[in-house]
């Protein structure tokens, strides 16, 4: 993914997420509560998501494939996703791209992921980082 585009899909997801905490805010009255006491050593679990191949088929779709990474003292265990788009790689894969990791996020959302940052991960050959995630245990 090139760096333009990544940048572009970083910025709307933090607009987004800027949106969603201010709503919270005026919704709680315009102050910020702390609900929860500080997280103790060991109650988080992490996992990593990022867009690891992009390629076109015979019939003229694009897909996008996406890698989560569940971390563990055991190692990571990873689950792909695949994305399809209508048209040709040339002119789909930004959007196959954008789709992947959109339905990615999503999923995790969904499942009480919160994202923490990117960083590199070495053991995928991308030059795409990977996103972080965390939820409690």
């Amino acid at each position: 993914m090139n760096k333009k585009l990544r940048l572009f899909l970083l910025s709307a997801f933090a607009l987004c997420v800027g949106l969603l905490l201010g709503s919270q805010l005026v919704e709680r009255g315009g102050s910020a509560q702390r609900t929860n006491p500080a997280p103790r050593k060991g109650v988080w679990e992490y996992c990593t998501a990022q867009v690891i191949e992009i390629h076109g088929t015979e019939n003229k779709k694009t897909v996008g494939t996406g890698l989560v990474c569940y971390l563990k003292s055991s190692g990571a265990q990873c689950e792909k996703f695949e994305t399809t788009v209508e048209g040709p790689i040339e002119s789909s894969a930004a959007i196959a791209t954008s789709n992947s990791l959109a339905n990615i996020i999503s999923k995790l959302g969904d499942d009480g992921w919160q994202m923490v940052g990117e960083g590199p991960w070495i053991a995928i050959k991308s030059d795409d980082k990977p996103l972080y995630f965390r939820r409690q245990k």
